[in-house]
């Protein structure tokens, strides 16, 4: 009797709870995903602008867009929005290395007609796009430009043929603000650059004093494709879990790679160690490892830029801006030498680790395909057009490895013909409605379901990072994303420097550095006085 008592308090106690627990819950949260602050390593395992967090529930409904700021609605009278975009550099390889890389093009602003069965970022962009010309009456167009993009925007200033909107290699864009061929966006009524959809990051870094050419955000996505990373091969690092664990005196973090990273001791020393524990050599013979000919297991295949973004990883700068907004010189300060030095010292496969391989994009895609690399470098890009499409095991997304454990992450934008930004030519139709429709389509690619939706939550989020560490990972990369203006003028061969430590037969980083007064400054002072008055 006294049990059957208990039993009808305690079913009475739920009844009462029940009403307060679904007013809670209708009472909890906007549903809007938070990301974490900037420099914030923690675990998120939810897409960027990730949707309700009352999934199933039909009593909740949640605007993903409730929070973004959307441009004034202006009645634009049909007109014809037309922007000059890169899309064929050129057919000789000079042409492609000087104007861009015919491989990679722009497919973040305009497209004939597009499918959502079949291409979901076309699609983005032909939704987006179509919404804007119905919100705003007016005509998007793209002309395409074919080799020299500064010598048309140079006949273009000189004709007074103009355009609303360029979108421009990196290094291109660099020469072209020097020869007053783009406008300063800091100059802007329209234009509200403190916007989320904006990439505070590029704007920060790539602005000189108060000027503004070139600027990154939600409506370019071929900037994030192009930062820098590292791949795992997971079904490799599981065959060697035990080994790596005793290499590192049993510390069992070690034996997931994800807590390894999001615990910061995913460093170069760690990297290394772990790949040479994977090396297997089947020709001791030759001293060589080559997957291609032989079938060896090789712990680390380098690409030919990763000392590059090795170095930015590390947090390494060739300049950084002073007081006055005005890039000074930083590469020769003890740490940033530290840094060179040591990859010279522990990454170069012609000196120190000549059983390194390094190649280019297709050959080390290859290689990695084949499942007997364990660790590689390379670029969103190359994730979601090689490896997502034709990996058969399991792979995961690693940052760049930092150089001591409890160091932030980075990721350096490669500008290296590859990234475009976006800029306003000096001369077009209409210059109002050129900042207005930068923002417009800034802030409308921001949109949930737009492109940068469709390119980031749902093509690289959800399919090609594999897993929740990935994902992670792409969070971590996505907040501390690294432009360096000097990147985009190579002043004294300084980046090319930096690319080449892991290829020479000696440290040309000395020899580099030695220059800095004589042949790198001047040249920094000569480009900082064509930023402040550009040619005519």
């Amino acid at each position: 009797m006294k049990s059957i008592t208990k039993i009808l308090i305690c079913f009475l106690a739920l009844c009462l709870l029940l009403p307060c627990i679904a007013s809670c819950k209708k009472k909890g949260g906007s549903g809007h995903h938070q990301k974490p602050p900037a420099g914030d390593d923690s675990q998120q395992t939810t897409p960027v602008g990730g949707g309700s967090d009352h999934v199933g529930d039909p009593e909740v409904t949640t605007d993903p867009d409730a929070d973004i700021v959307m441009p004034e609605l202006v009645d634009m009278g049909g007109y014809t929005y037309r922007a000059y975009v890169r899309d064929h550099a050129g057919d000789t390889l000079e042409e492609q290395l000087q104007h861009g890389n015919n491989f990679y093009k722009c497919i973040d602003f305009w497209i004939d007609e597009a499918n959502s069965e079949n291409d979901i970022i076309s699609y983005a962009v032909y939704s987006r796009n179509s919404r804007i010309e119905a919100d705003y009456n007016c005509k998007i167009r793209q002309v395409s430009s074919n080799g020299s993009q500064i010598d048309h925007l140079r006949t273009s200033y000189t004709n007074g043929d103009g355009y609303e909107l360029t979108i421009i290699s990196a290094k291109p864009a660099a020469q072209a603000a020097t020869q007053n061929l783009l406008r300063d966006i800091n100059d802007m009524p329209y234009l509200d650059l403190t916007h989320p959809s904006f990439d505070q990051n590029s704007i920060d870094e790539l602005s000189f004093q108060d000027r503004l050419y070139y600027i990154s955000g939600d409506m370019n996505i071929s900037t994030l494709e192009v930062a820098g990373l590292s791949l795992v091969n997971m079904d490799l690092y599981a065959k060697l879990v035990d080994g790596i664990v005793e290499l590192f005196e049993g510390d069992v973090a070690y034996s997931d790679i994800y807590t390894l990273v999001m615990s910061q001791k995913w460093t170069w020393d760690t990297m290394m160690k772990i790949a040479t524990l994977a090396n297997i050599d089947v020709d001791e013979t030759d001293g060589d490892l080559s997957v291609i000919d032989k079938g060896d297991t090789i712990g680390y295949h380098q690409y030919l830029n990763s000392t590059l973004w090795y170095f930015y990883a590390a947090g390494g700068r060739i300049t950084d801006k002073n007081d006055e907004g005005i890039p000074e010189l930083v590469i020769d300060s003890e740490r940033n030498q530290n840094l060179a030095n040591y990859l010279y010292d522990h990454l170069n496969h012609v000196i120190s680790v000549p059983w390194i391989p390094n190649s280019y994009s297709a050959i080390l895609d290859q290689n990695f395909l084949t499942g007997d690399v364990l660790f590689m470098d390379c670029s969103l890009y190359e994730i979601r057009m090689e490896i997502y499409p034709y990996c058969e095991f399991e792979y995961g997304i690693l940052p760049c490895p930092i150089y001591q454990e409890g160091e932030s992450y980075n990721s350096v934008i490669f500008f290296n013909n590859w990234a475009h930004l976006w800029a306003v030519p000096t001369v077009n139709e209409n210059y109002e409605m050129a900042q207005r429709m930068m923002q417009i389509m800034t802030v409308y690619s921001s949109l949930h379901e737009s492109t940068m939706h469709a390119y980031y939550d749902r093509t690289i989020y959800l399919n090609a990072a594999p897993d929740n560490g990935s994902r992670q990972v792409l969070d971590v990369i996505r907040r501390s994303l690294v432009y360096d203006i000097a990147l985009m003028y190579d002043w004294g061969g300084l980046e090319t420097t930096l690319n080449q430590l892991a290829t020479e037969s000696s440290n040309p980083y000395g020899p580099a550095i030695g220059t800095l007064s004589t042949k790198v400054q001047p040249l920094i002072d000569e480009t900082v006085e064509k930023l402040k008055n550009p040619e005519e």
